[in-house]
């Protein structure tokens, strides 16, 4: 590994300052709050995003595609970060070269091309040299190698500053069209709304004044816990999942699965909870089977008390819809962009419970006070901070922390992107000072999970996976069990 001083030197040089024409960036848009954390040294993050292909691709068809998508056009896709007179990140706009951005990687033939060759070398962009900093921040790699699920895969490698992960997929889904409808965008499945119940005004205001009280106590008590994880107070357990300083620059190994949506809304319905609560109770199991193998083969029991914290992403802003962002390359567009990014801090469920559906239910209760908090947006404030302060606050809490966690939705029907028909998605982040990201998409009926992890402290993701896996098996097996005994 990088020394780490050399390391910042060498993403330091990222940025290009203008020493002519300096005036001119004045006009032009400022770098985001957030976009600017994503920037510095210690948090230079970027996304990626597999694609997998039911065919092989044309390349020469697949760059008139995206030459002619709202991707291509898009402002921060066509344009580069460049520093004013008075230091100040602006996007610049530029000519983009559609060459420069789809890369044809050239691959031994004579390699061993793996099943998850293409984990491998996504794996292996995680880690790779920052990108030219004197071109549009992003890259389109097209790997005509079959997997176990495609026979062609796509990855998006783009950095963070572009927009956060949400913004970035949507606008993935608006270059893309129904498969079977040329001419109709993907539609991406909202929440179901629980419906409302006819209550009394003096109730509603008693209901409405608890709910108050409740919101209050919770975010006072997430403050004093983010205030104390800022300041190195509050610390997770040393786990073997844990990682040390640098981790984020470590070299990666990334793996998935995939699994059916209905067994998770089975469980859902369970336990009464909604699709993120079973997926975290999911990683919270697999996370109890992997670690528990690691500790009784060192010869030891698993401690009780472990804390085991994620960091989740929320976006602030409501999202756009597909036809907002497809409108975005015209000048009437819009839509808001860019990074405006919340954070929860979650603490998972590390106890051995008898019952698999308890996961699912201490991860509901979980999310439940979440909800009720307003951590999200005090967590938000921190883009307010200046230069050294808000990269040390940012440092610390993903420091102090463990994993990173994120569910996304892509659409219910199966869709055509940039003239290729996928089969499945799996998006991941890499930069942030973790050992572990984990990321879930829902695309077609299916779920991808996503690992990404740090080779030198979980040199295995796909060992997590199956056990997340297995640990989905067994709490499918309990709601079914539970439900027939409900209706004898």
């Amino acid at each position: 590994m990088e020394d780490t001083e050399v390391i910042k030197a060498r993403l330091a040089l990222n940025m290009i300052r203008t020493k002519k024409n300096e005036d001119d960036l004045e006009d032009c848009e400022p770098v985001s709050p957030v976009g600017r954390i994503f920037l510095k040294p210690l948090l230079n993050c970027y996304v990626i995003c597999l694609f997998g292909c039911k065919e092989e691709i044309n390349v020469q068809m697949l760059k008139k595609n995206v030459e002619n998508s709202p991707l291509f056009k898009h402002k921060r896709f066509s344009s580069l970060v460049k520093e004013d007179s008075k230091g100040k990140l602006r996007w610049v706009p530029t000519k983009a070269n559609i060459d420069d951005h789809i890369i044809i990687p050239e691959i031994d033939p004579t390699i061993n091309k793996s099943l998850d060759f293409c984990d491998e070398y996504a794996a292996k962009l995680a880690t790779a040299p920052p990108l030219d900093p004197s071109k549009p921040l992003w890259q389109l790699h097209v790997l005509n190698i079959k997997s176990a699920e495609a026979a062609a895969t796509m990855i998006l490698r783009a950095h963070h500053c572009l927009g956060d992960g949400m913004s970035l997929i949507s606008l993935c889904f608006a270059c893309a069209h129904k498969a079977n409808d040329p001419k109709s965008l993907p539609t991406i499945p909202r929440p179901a709304r629980r419906p409302t119940k006819h209550i009394s005004l003096v109730s509603f205001m008693f209901l409405s004044f608890c709910r108050f009280i409740l919101m209050m106590f919770y975010t006072f008590v997430d403050l004093l816990r983010l205030v104390a994880t800022i300041l190195n107070i509050l610390k997770d357990s040393n786990t073997p999942i844990k990682g040390s300083t640098g981790v984020g620059y470590m070299p990666k190994r990334l793996a998935h699965v995939n699994f059916g949506l209905e067994d998770v809304k089975t469980i859902k319905n369970a336990v009464n909870g909604t699709v993120n609560d079973v997926f975290l109770g999911t990683l919270a199991a697999g996370l109890v089977r992997y670690l528990d193998r690691i500790y009784v083969s060192g010869g030891q029991t698993m401690p009780s008390n472990l804390l085991v914290r994620l960091l989740t992403p929320v976006n602030i802003r409501p999202t756009p819809g597909l036809q907002a962002l497809k409108d975005m390359e015209n000048e009437k567009g819009q839509c808001r962009w860019g990074n405006d990014l919340g954070l929860f801090i979650v603490s998972v469920p590390m106890d051995k419970y008898e019952d698999p559906l308890d996961y699912a239910r201490a991860a509901t209760a979980i999310c439940n006070k979440k909800k009720s908090s307003l951590e999200m947006y005090i967590c938000n404030l921190i883009k307010l901070l200046p230069g050294q302060i808000g990269e040390y606050v940012s440092s610390n809490l993903t420091g102090n922390t463990t994993l990173t966690f994120s569910n996304t939705v892509a659409p219910e029907e199966e869709v055509d992107f940039f003239g290729q028909r996928l089969t499945y998605i799996a998006p991941t982040t890499v930069g942030l000072p973790h050992s572990l990201a984990v990321y879930f998409m829902s695309y077609m009926g299916n779920v991808t999970l996503m690992v990404t992890a740090a080779k030198e402290v979980m040199p295995d993701p796909k060992q997590l996976c199956l056990d997340c896996l297995e640990a989905l098996g067994y709490m499918k097996q309990a709601a079914i069990a539970t439900s027939k005994r409900l209706t004898c």
